[in-house]
């Protein structure tokens, strides 16, 4: 035969994956042409075709012997790479076939699945455009919808995936692919679509219903859920999940007695299951039998299920919502000790100690609550622990000027601190609008704001703390030790008595005024304050003298 027809033959028969004829012809152009790369390059393709990646490496390897430049080889090289998770190897190949062949659409769209893989889906977008321009074909049109899903334009990506399939219509990946992008726009009926057509093309494949089933009970579809889970049950009789996923279905079209075999099966197969006894549990609450309901959950504890935490959280729901609050708290207790219901459990602790009126324990349950990140528990010792909250300000704070003591011994050695103590600086708006290019840069409205915040501010400082005080807004109060100090400039690492981080502020005296950086966090913003010569006006006296009857500032004295 001749070389120009064998070389036709096996493009046809490659294109067809038609791996039998592939091979035979690759043996007679080895045979006839040894001397020849594309005789070992076909049989590299029908190798990777039938999944034999390490023989088909060996073939690649006799092409670079008569064709190191062959393009096809290198891009079915980095196939393989890819394939077989050497992803350092598949760089290597991409980067060799762009210096090959940069401008090849076959080359472009390698790179854009490896700029894919690396996230890098500004490059790709761009590979794959241009790779489509020539292609045209259901590969490229994937890869730029797997982009534009990355990047969240869903729109896009199924465009792209409905050209995927005018060249495979009954390709399940790509309806499946399609579902997944209409449950991130939130579009039940396209879900439900996808779902139906999927079903259609393989109607005995019972994880597609599977999906669908939970899809559907997910979404409260629950009579079209019960018709899937029926089958699947049918089908698959001891699969505990799908027992169990029935019965909930059936728990939500009240259906409260089949709900109970279906629960009933599911324990026989899956006797630890957690998630069973607490859905007994509500089957048994919608029948109005509370103690009922108590005793699914104590039989799940007894049976050491597999989420004890989970049984005794709701246990304390059930407890809390029938006013047992000192039952309801020894569940809630058990619950807390688990990472999972630890936010929970506690809020609801606090609850319970609340009602019994132990607001210190109260107090402690919602601020373990609060630092397991509850979002209602800092709320809840705002509106019934403020006793409980200012007494632990109060120890934090005397904890805080104890610690600082020595601190306050070597500033009344500071030259600076003791040129500034004693004195009332008062916010200077015309040096901080000169001296801030900020002011120049946002909206005079926005300006207008801060300067009517920073025009209330007073600042005092003593070798014991500094205290600026905003009678309209939160005043700042630190103890601080000195960072570094030169002739007119000063670093103090403050602590406010809050409790929270260390802060470093630097102060600089010039032109009889003194400038305080570290408001912002970039430190390049500096509030500028001067001498208020005639004191405190009234209503500041009386905000500073308010402050002293609360004991606030008593720092300042020490």
């Amino acid at each position: 035969m001749e070389k120009s027809q064998l070389i036709a033959d096996l493009q046809q028969a490659a294109a067809k994956s038609q791996h039998a004829v592939v091979e035979m012809l690759a043996i007679n152009a080895i045979e006839n042409y040894p001397n020849e790369a594309f005789g070992y390059y076909y049989q590299a393709v029908c190798r990777v075709q039938r999944g034999n990646y390490l023989e088909a490496a060996e073939s690649l390897q006799e092409v670079e012997k008569y064709d190191n430049g062959h393009i096809g080889a290198v891009l079915l090289g980095a196939d393989i790479a890819c394939e077989q998770g050497e992803i350092k190897q598949w760089a290597e190949k991409v980067n060799r076939a762009l210096a090959l062949d940069p401008l090849n659409a076959e080359v472009q769209l390698q790179a854009a699945r490896y700029d894919v893989y690396q996230f890098e889906n500004e490059s790709a977008l761009s590979y794959i455009n241009n790779a489509i321009l020539k292609l045209n074909n259901e590969a490229a049109y994937k890869v730029r919808a797997e982009i534009y899903q990355n990047t969240a334009q869903y729109e896009l990506a199924l465009l792209d995936l409905t050209s995927c399939q005018r060249f495979s219509p009954n390709n399940p990946l790509i309806i499946r692919q399609k579902i997944a992008i209409h449950k991130l726009l939130a579009d039940q009926a396209a879900v439900e679509s996808e779902y139906r057509l999927l079903i259609a093309l393989d109607d005995n494949n019972l994880d597609y219903k599977a999906d669908f089933a939970y899809f559907l009970t997910e979404a409260g579809l629950y009579k079209d859920a019960e018709f899937y889970w029926d089958i699947l049950v049918a089908y698959r009789p001891n699969e505990a999940d799908y027992s169990l996923k029935r019965a909930a279905v059936r728990y939500k079209l009240e259906k409260y007695t089949d709900a109970l075999e279906d629960c009933s099966t599911a324990l026989m197969l899956s006797p630890k299951n957690a998630d069973t006894y607490i859905l007994l549990a509500k089957i048994r609450l919608a029948m109005y039998d509370i103690q009922e309901a108590i005793e699914e959950l104590d039989n799940g504890i007894n049976a050491e299920a597999d989420d004890l935490a989970k049984l005794h959280n709701y246990k304390g729901e059930i407890l809390m919502n029938e006013s047992d609050y000192i039952r309801a708290a020894e569940e809630f207790a058990i619950a807390a000790q688990s990472d999972t219901y630890e936010a929970t459990a506690c809020f609801n602790l606090g609850k319970c100690y609340m009602e019994q009126g132990e607001l210190e324990k109260a107090y402690e349950a919602w601020q373990k609550a609060e630092a397991a990140f509850h979002p209602d528990a800092d709320e809840m010792i705002q509106t019934y622990c403020s006793a409980q909250v200012a007494a632990q300000a109060q120890s934090t704070e005397a904890g805080l000027l104890f610690m600082y003591e020595t601190e306050a011994e070597n500033n009344r050695n500071s030259r600076f601190i003791k040129m500034l103590t004693g004195k009332v600086w008062k916010f200077s708006e015309e040096i901080t609008v000169k001296s801030n290019p900020l002011f120049k840069e946002i909206p005079q409205e926005m300006s207008e704001l801060l300067l009517d915040a920073f025009n209330k501010m007073v600042l005092f400082i003593n070798p014991n703390g500094l205290f600026i005080m905003n009678p309209e807004q939160n005043d700042l109060r630190t103890v601080y030790r000195i960072d570094k100090e030169e002739a007119n400039e000063i670093w103090l690492m403050c602590q406010p008595l809050t409790g929270s981080k260390e802060r470093l502020f630097k102060l600089k005296y010039e032109n009889k005024a003194v400038s305080l950086d570290g408001f912002a966090e970039d430190m390049e913003f500096g509030l500028y304050f001067r001498p208020a010569e005639n004191g405190l006006s009234a209503k500041e006296k009386q905000a500073y003298q308010q402050r002293v009857e609360n004991a606030e500032i008593a720092f300042m004295n020490m």
